[in-house]
């Protein structure tokens, strides 16, 4: 679990892409940069991926003007070596006396294991499904209480149960 504390500063409605941003040291190494790199919004925009780019920068700019919390789950590109991962970035807004955004105070988080492993299980419960309905035998699956989790066509037809019954 590797977190970041990102503070954007300068925020200004009219003008985000003049905002700036300063980072600790753990945000260099998730994405792959160093302290030479362009720390502006656009900047920022440059490691998402490709097929999250204009969502993220849209919800980036929803959140400053509709003056929300910024919580989100995004792929990014490594600047360094060009490797994906995924991060969940959060976000809290600042203002000043007027109600305008100066500052958002944010951690983000690297979640490419978590996201991996989910992508195995959704796949593993898509092959078991596949295989349960295609067996000629009955399957039924239930938890601890003895209540019905999961119940094959084929266990509701040689039973006589009506789905609704389970």
């Amino acid at each position: 679990m590797h977190i970041y504390v990102l503070i954007a500063t300068n925020l200004n409605e009219d003008e985000i892409e003049k905002s700036a941003w300063v980072c600790s040291p753990e945000f260099y190494r998730i994405f792959g940069i160093d302290e030479t790199y362009p720390h502006t919004i656009e900047g920022w925009a440059n490691f998402i991926h490709p097929d999250f780019a204009n969502e993220i920068v849209s919800y980036h700019e929803s959140v400053v003007k509709g003056k929300k919390i910024f919580n989100r789950e995004y792929k990014i590109v490594r600047i360094n070596d060009g490797e994906e991962r995924w991060v969940h970035g959060t976000g809290k807004l600042e203002y000043d006396e007027n109600g305008n955004p100066i500052r958002m105070h944010g951690a983000i988080q690297d979640i490419t294991d978590r996201k991996q492993i989910e992508a195995k299980l959704f796949h593993q419960k898509d092959l078991m499904q596949y295989v349960i309905e295609h067996a000629n035998s009955a399957v039924a699956v239930h938890n601890r209480d003895l209540r019905y989790i999961y119940v094959s066509d084929r266990y509701l037809e040689q039973f006589g149960i009506k789905e609704k019954n389970i």
